[in-house]
């Protein structure tokens, strides 16, 4: 499990320690960027320390000392699945709120001493500075009670959203949906969908495909659902191209001029055939057939609305995923 970078409700992590049965957990070296606590398991002596580092933008990692690791691994794991708010990295949403009602979510947050207020055009800016580097913030607008939320989603934003979901402004249930993401382990997701690729394709093009894994986890409403596509399809490219290469044959940089159309499906063109199998020749074949029938249609738009192709129903965004992942599965899957 990833317990690097995440944003976790670090006041919550002594509590999960201290609940640790049959544990005594004892707070040791402190300070702003490092909290270090020792674990000594009554039942067979098992000792290991868990380190919290707390990074810039609110941000915390956890380290399992060298000693009885794996049982420190197991702590920084139920850490993680107990403190993680969410796997966004910022929020910027905006919610109309009553003056007075503003006034009385300043009065229920009552956190004065760390927020840094200054007056910005049209209203005020109000920062907060929480103990561990994690800053949020947020602007109220008077002349148009327009309350702007920015930054990553911590505790300190789902209090202002408890607040206000409190005194009844429903615009905040879709925030806090978006703030409470489930985590998603992309290294799982590989070898969920795509093992064989994974280990063909270089970190920076795992990087670029990823989202299109994820849109499968994480359901977000949208008018369209086209770029659920982009990011497969931007590695199909790449990965057809290392397979041709691969295998002798050079595509320029800006096309695929390798490829012949013949009833109404492109083939590999005969001059670049030598050296090719039948077998890589079909896998690539079908590769390109449906690169080329997605890539143009869901990448450019026309200047008539109404030849704009679009995907409207996730449901159908997800069935050209789970193709597109089979696909380069097979491309890059041992013969």
């Amino acid at each position: 499990m990833n317990t690097k970078n995440l944003t976790l409700d670090v006041s919550r992590i002594e509590d999960v320690l201290n609940s640790l049965d049959g544990c005594v957990c004892t707070k040791g070296t402190s300070n702003a960027k490092l909290v270090n606590y020792s674990i000594f398991r009554r039942a067979d002596g098992a000792n290991p320390t868990i380190s919290v580092y707390h990074k810039e933008g609110g941000r915390t990692t956890l380290v399992a000392g060298p000693k009885d690791k794996i049982f420190g691994e197991e702590i920084t794991a139920k850490i993680v699945e107990i403190t993680q708010t969410t796997t966004l990295s910022n929020i910027n949403d905006v919610i109309i709120v009553d003056s007075a009602d503003f006034t009385q979510l300043l009065e229920e947050l009552g956190s004065a001493d760390k927020l840094t207020i200054k007056e910005i055009s049209g209203g005020t800016e109000y920062t907060f500075n929480g103990e561990h580097k994690e800053k949020f913030v947020f602007k109220y607008y008077t002349k148009r009670s327009k309350l702007q939320l920015i930054g990553p989603p911590l505790t300190f934003l789902m209090q202002i959203l408890a607040s206000l979901d409190g005194m009844g402004y429903s615009a905040t249930k879709k925030i806090i949906e978006k703030a409470t993401e489930i985590a998603i382990d992309t290294p799982n997701l590989w070898d969920e969908y795509m093992p064989h690729t994974k280990g063909k394709m270089p970190q920076i093009l795992q990087d670029i495909v990823e989202p299109s894994m994820i849109y499968v986890k994480v359901s977000i409403p949208l008018p369209d659902y086209a770029s659920h596509l982009h990011p497969v399809l931007r590695g199909m490219e790449s990965s057809m191209r290392q397979v041709l290469g691969d295998n002798g044959v050079v595509v320029d940089k800006d096309r695929f001029q390798v490829f012949t159309k013949s009833n109404h499906v492109y083939i590999l063109d005969i001059d670049y055939r030598h050296g090719i199998t039948e077998a890589i020749r079909i896998k690539v074949e079908r590769c390109y057939n449906f690169y080329n029938k997605h890539r143009h249609s869901l990448f450019h738009a026309s200047d008539e609305p109404m030849e704009v192709t679009r995907i409207e129903h996730r449901e159908d965004a997800l069935e050209l995923l789970f193709e597109s992942f089979d696909i380069m599965e097979e491309l890059h899957a041992p013969i």
